[in-house]
């Protein structure tokens, strides 16, 4: 059960970290 909720912690993470970096660079590549 701890390593389902550390896969489901890392899996949530990482989709935080891809978000982020997309919001960056939509942030860089934006005219505004």
């Amino acid at each position: 059960m701890a390593s389902l909720f550390k896969q489901i912690v890392d899996t949530l993470a990482n989709v935080f970290i891809l978000t982020d970096r997309n919001l960056i660079l939509h942030a860089e590549t934006s005219p505004v």
